[in-house]
């Protein structure tokens, strides 16, 4: 088979895990994809990003993300710069994470042009200035949204109005 037919079947066992609950599709899915990723499948490679983020198993998301960086694939250049920037190796690196997302933006990527332009928002998270584990302590009380289509990582994040410090915003604003 194919690695593309390999990672759809991984999937496969994935969503049958999802009906069956039966651990044995689940271990059998991430075993088809990473032969899949082995052999080159980018979208495996980005799958594995992905579960390894969401199991909060950084330094193998980290591992995935850099083989699709060094082979030149844009979203391996955003993964890598996500990954730093969001502190999920210790302390944020935005240097590190900047020179990524500008790797990422020369090759065309829309959502790395953004994350390199200033947050026009007050007391909107700069994704140079916050990770998510300081948007978590600020904001407690914060809902989360995951989808796999959500170009930043795969997470947006709510706040309810009530729990926003106005002096905040107004130092924001001015």
């Amino acid at each position: 088979y194919s690695s593309r037919a390999k990672h759809e079947l991984g999937l496969f066992y994935k969503r049958k895990h999802w009906d069956t609950k039966d651990l044995k599709d689940l271990e059998l899915s991430r075993a088809i994809c990473i032969e899949s990723a082995e052999e080159g499948c980018l979208d495996a490679i980005h799958y594995l990003v992905g579960e390894y983020i969401e199991e909060q198993d950084y330094k193998k998301a980290m591992v995935w993300a850099q083989k699709a960086a060094a082979i030149g694939d844009i979203r391996g250049f955003r993964s890598v710069g996500n990954i730093y920037v969001n502190g999920y190796l210790g302390d944020a690196d935005y240097d590190q994470g900047k020179y990524w997302y500008q790797k990422a933006a020369q090759a065309g990527d829309g959502a790395s042009i953004e994350f390199l332009k200033p947050n026009a928002a007050p007391f909107g998270l700069e994704i140079t200035k916050a990770n998510i584990a300081d948007f978590k302590k600020e904001f407690p009380h914060h809902r989360e949204y995951k989808d796999d289509a959500i170009y930043n990582g795969g997470s947006i994040f709510f706040v309810s109005p009530k729990y926003i410090k106005l002096n905040r915003v107004i130092d924001e604003v001015a």
